[in-house]
């Protein structure tokens, strides 16, 4: 325990420090959850009742949700008489603190600087959509953490025990929310040999509650789809917003326009520079399915109103990851003295602008004005319950989250 805490004790310390940061820029939020999650509540409320996968008790069956691994991990919470609507922040935290230490030690299978790895960190928990979407009280931080998770699987030297473990966390990653179905063919992608062992447990996982899904809602895809998207993916409205989904993520990650475009020149040089001496190898393999995979969905979705990139939550970690990593082989090609220090070093300066020019204001303007409260929307139909106690109405319709 002593040599552990010898060797790791720094780590332990910077890792305590980023998550602590990662909770004081959470707690601007701490009065807010986005009212769609009251969707996912009365769901899992329902559920752990008894009255089954339904929104209203007696009403018929209608999937007015789309993140299933989601409601199913909130009924468990809501079985136990605990409040979702008051365990749903902590178990967001936690969940993302896990993401947090696992992406560390998926850093370190791809370096053994432990100072890039908590500067890569550094990028991830100051990217105000991350946190935004953290505690929102939807399903963004389980599906990071299975994403990220997934991540970890395929860096390791490939077994069947992983290629199996790999496929039943991206078939779970599918039933939290419906691109989570385009990672469930990335360990086979990587690991070839293992297609089989890695497939037939995600496609179980996923297929069984593909066939629940048409047994009980009698419906090949969600109710939300069929109300929100369908009729718009590839349709024309969709490559009409296509460039600008695009030119705003990329505004997102990298600031203003004219800080954008400088960044984002600087990066492609340096890997072109990468490409130029064949630094290019397996871990840039690995980081590019992930990133792809990330990005591509996101431009894929449709718009989403609810705003700070929701739909981009799984693009940070290995964004952060792939900027870290290309500059700290940037630096060993210069044969500098520490290189991993002067990268972080340069990192840092970079995220600290980055900060303070967008990131802090972005997270400060949406802290006063955020995209509607569940807590709001609560509040308000308070008031019809009382009037419905007034009336002495045994059934009222409107629905209390």
């Amino acid at each position: 325990m002593l040599l552990f805490l010898r060797k790791n004790g720094l780590a332990l310390v910077g890792i305590t420090i980023l998550i602590a940061i990662y909770l004081f820029l959470a707690s601007r939020l701490r009065g807010w959850l986005i009212d769609d999650a009251g969707i996912s509540f009365s769901y899992a409320r329902n559920l752990a009742l008894g009255y089954g996968l339904v929104s209203q008790p007696g009403f018929p069956p209608v999937e007015g949700f789309s993140n299933p691994a989601w409601v199913f991990l909130l009924s468990i919470f809501s079985r136990t008489g605990l409040d979702i609507a008051g365990i749903v922040k902590p178990l967001s935290v936690v969940l993302t603190a896990i993401s947090i230490v696992v992406l560390y030690l998926a850093f370190l299978r791809l370096t053994d600087s432990k100072f890039l790895a908590l500067v890569a960190l550094v990028g991830l928990i100051a990217q105000p959509a991350f946190v935004i979407w953290s505690v929102s009280g939807l399903e963004n931080p389980l599906l990071i953490l299975l994403i990220v998770v997934l991540f970890y699987i395929c860096l390791l030297s490939p077994t069947s025990a992983l290629a199996i473990l790999a496929g039943i966390v991206s078939g779970l990653t599918a039933i939290t929310r419906p691109d989570g179905v385009l990672y469930i063919p990335l360990y086979a992608i990587l690991h070839p040999k293992y297609f089989k062992q890695t497939l037939l447990p995600s496609i179980a996982a996923w297929g069984s509650y593909f066939v629940f899904r048409l047994m009980y809602y009698g419906e090949l895809v969600p109710n939300t789809y069929i109300m929100k998207a369908e009729g718009k993916l590839l349709s024309k409205y969709w490559l009409l917003t296509l460039w600008g989904r695009f030119k705003s993520i990329l505004l997102g990650l990298f600031g203003p326009k004219y800080l954008a475009a400088a960044t984002i020149a600087v990066l492609l040089v340096l890997l072109v520079m990468l490409f130029w001496k064949r630094r290019i190898d397996q871990r840039y393999l690995v980081i590019g399915v992930f990133l792809i995979i990330s990005f591509g969905s996101y431009l894929f979705l449709p718009t989403d109103w609810m705003g700070e990139y929701r739909f981009a939550s799984p693009l940070f970690p290995f964004l952060y990851v792939f900027i870290t990593l290309m500059i700290a082989d940037i630096f060993c090609l210069l044969k500098k003295n520490n290189p991993s220090v002067a990268a972080g070093i340069l990192l840092l300066c970079w995220l600290a602008a980055m900060y303070f020019v967008s990131y802090a204001p972005r997270l400060e303007e949406f802290a006063k004005n955020p995209t509607v409260s569940f807590y709001g929307v609560r509040a308000s139909f308070y008031r019809f319950t009382r009037y419905s106690a007034i009336l002495k109405l045994n059934h009222p319709s409107v629905l209390l989250p």
